[in-house]
């Protein structure tokens, strides 16, 4: 709130400073809560963890680092000496660790293809060479990781992915249960299918974490919550939201509008088969990125980051 009221023209910076350090607190959160789990059961390979971080699931987590990995991304895009280069790296791959603890699939594939393509970016759009080089440092890294893991019985590893996390509960997950009474609360009036029900208009005794209690259907659908909860004119308003979210972008540069629209991009995408939007934890980022952007026009590091070295 205190950053919407001071919006200034150089707010972006903060922004990317604090979202990018926000990814390696929620890595730091992901972390307490595998070793808390681990020591109460021993027994279970880390990939067996599905787990509640205190403000949300584990998979949550993972949606809100895959909306973060812009931003750090974009951090080593403008850093422009070798020391916060550096610190800009090893965050993303702090980021890219902390996915990995999430187990969560979605996580692991969006947030994979996500790095990727914006790896690509990074090098296309990247002039200064002394800094070019020196992005070029997360690769010998996570290649040295992956030779410690294959070292340390790499086929197991990826055994364990494979089974733990990919094989397990294989298919739509549940999505059926919860698709289908969203659609017959959608279709129930022609009320709810002009104006929608609200977001509480069904609820049911289900499984929250590990009780059951009565509470209000998400839908792990973008498109679905807005149909049930604002019908066709949430629809029409989540349309209008769409289309000025990545026109701002192309009002930027090229690095930034390949940046952030591949991380607007591929978050729409995982919204489609998970919680995003209706979310706070998501929608309050996103609603400070959408304001920042529309009104910010150059970017350099915060002057605390500055300040470190």
């Amino acid at each position: 709130l205190l950053l919407c009221i001071n919006l200034e023209r150089d707010s972006f910076r903060m922004l990317v400073f604090s979202l990018s350090w926000l990814g390696v607190l929620i890595g730091f959160e992901l972390i307490i809560s595998v070793i808390k789990i681990h020591f109460n059961d021993p027994e279970l390979n880390l990939l067996s963890y599905w787990y509640y971080i205190g403000w949300g699931l584990c998979n949550e987590a993972g949606i809100m680092l895959c909306f973060i990995m812009p931003f750090t991304v974009y951090e080593l895009y403008k850093s422009n000496n070798i020391k916060l280069s550096i610190l800009s790296a090893f965050k993303l791959l702090f980021l890219l660790l902390s996915i990995f603890l999430t187990t969560s699939r979605g996580s692991y594939i969006v947030g994979g293809v996500e790095f990727i393509s914006l790896m690509i970016v990074l090098f296309v759009t990247k002039n200064d060479l002394k800094s070019f080089k020196i992005s070029l440092i997360i690769f010998p890294i996570m290649l040295g990781g992956l030779l410690i893991i294959n070292m340390l019985g790499g086929a197991r590893f990826i055994n364990d992915i494979k089974n733990e996390v990919f094989y397990q509960g294989i298919g739509i997950n549940g999505r059926d249960l919860i698709w289908k009474p969203g659609i017959e609360t959608w279709l129930e009036s022609p009320r709810n299918f002009i104006f929608g029900g609200g977001i509480i208009s069904r609820i049911e005794e289900r499984s929250v974490y590990n009780q059951m209690q009565n509470t209000f259907l998400v839908y792990h659908s973008t498109i679905l919550e807005v149909l049930v909860s604002g019908g066709i004119i949430g629809a029409i308003g989540l349309f209008i939201h769409i289309f000025e979210k990545y026109r701002m972008l192309f009002k930027k540069d090229k690095a930034f509008l390949f940046i952030f629209f591949i991380g607007y991009l591929m978050v729409d995408l995982y919204g489609l088969i998970d919680n995003t939007y209706g979310m706070y934890y998501y929608m309050v980022p996103l609603c400070l990125c959408m304001s920042i952007i529309r009104i910010n026009d150059n970017y350099e590091l915060y002057h605390i980051e500055k300040l470190l070295f």
